[in-house]
């Protein structure tokens, strides 16, 4: 096959090392490999790009393996003409497969220009989509932060955004910040109201009448869940209640008993579930010595009909042939088969 590239090199790259194979010709024209594993560390990364450097390598491969590639893809890209190739398009063949054998297989498969790179915008535009794409999962994390406040409201039964068109505005989340602060007087809720939400204040007053246990202002405070509530903000309103003192580990240690229970369910549960099994493998065994049986039944019925039509004219058998179960018919029906087996000979 053409050579290509007569100086590259094919990287297999992980989280923690990079394995990298250098193809170079020889001093007779001879095919030449060199294969070094160095670290991903930036210091180790540049000791590579001086190791590719010095044997001439033009052409540098690898997968595109997750996040891993990019570090790599860093300090090597101004220095060679680099391809970045799904690994779809360079499985190896099946087998014993290891690092340096990759490594070997990408250098190869470059070597003779089968691969094609992906395409790898410019640095600007990739910091440009990393910006965009990074606002898009905050507005998502926002969005399902706002509902887990929604489904806790209609927990407590308070009924704000039947009122409220958004619940995260001033307005909601003044009258939120006072219900966890412990007030609860629907009156002195609804007069935090400003603008023009003041003229559903009748209204407020309804919707703000609930039912607002420590469990569900414990949900209404994420980082109290995490750090214990030593955050900021509605967190310091936990700490005046004193609900989230010790965070998820105090709010769960009265469920202890709880959990025993379903723990010991859990077992029995799995106990039930292991004799269910091995009932239902003494099942199938029994249908298949069922079927077996069977089987052995018919085979003898057919035996006996064989054998009644050879023994015709010879006289009787020397055993009856009417068996009482199915295990003595299938014995019947193996000595009807040997009894028929001799009379064909003797016809013969």
């Amino acid at each position: 096959m053409d050579v290509t590239y007569t100086h590259c090199a094919g990287l297999d790259v992980h989280k923690k090392t990079v394995v990298a194979c250098c193809i170079t010709p020889g001093a007779r024209g001879e095919k030449q490999h060199e294969v070094r594993t160095f670290s991903t560390m930036t210091v180790d990364l540049l000791a590579l790009s001086d190791w590719l450097s010095g044997l001439g390598v033009t052409h540098v491969a690898m997968e595109s393996t997750g996040e891993f590639w990019k570090p790599v893809y860093n300090i090597l890209e101004g220095n060679f003409e680099f391809l970045v190739v799904n690994a779809k398009h360079i499985k190896n063949v099946p087998g014993r497969k290891t690092d340096v054998k990759d490594a070997e297989w990408i250098a190869d498969l470059l070597r003779h220009g089968l691969l094609r790179g992906s395409f790898i915008p410019p640095q600007a535009q990739r910091d440009l989509r990393d910006l965009t794409r990074q606002r898009t999962n905050l507005v998502q994390d926002r969005t399902a932060v706002v509902n887990r406040l929604q489904k806790v409201c209609e927990w407590s039964n308070i009924k704000l955004s039947a009122v409220a068109t958004d619940i995260t505005g001033v307005s909601a989340r003044a009258m939120l910040e006072a219900i966890l602060a412990g007030h609860s007087d629907p009156q002195t809720l609804a007069d935090l109201a400003k603008g023009r939400l003041r003229n559903k204040r009748s209204e407020l007053e309804r919707a703000l009448t609930g039912v607002v246990r420590d469990h569900h202002a414990l949900h209404s405070r994420p980082a109290d869940l995490v750090d214990g509530g030593r955050g900021h903000g509605v967190g310091d309103a936990g700490q005046k209640r004193g609900l989230a003192g010790g965070g998820l580990s105090d709010a769960c240690r009265k469920y202890a008993a709880h959990q025993d229970l379903v723990d010991v369910a859990r077992l029995e549960t799995a106990a039930l579930q292991s004799d269910g099994n091995r009932a239902r493998a003494e099942v199938r065994r029994a249908q298949a010595g069922q079927c077996a049986l069977e089987s052995a039944d018919r085979g003898a019925r057919r035996a006996g009909d064989h054998y009644g039509v050879l023994v015709g004219s010879h006289g009787d058998p020397p055993r009856s042939m009417s068996a009482g179960g199915s295990l003595a018919a299938a014995r019947g029906g193996i000595q009807a088969i040997q009894w028929a087996v001799r009379l064909h000979v003797v016809s013969k």
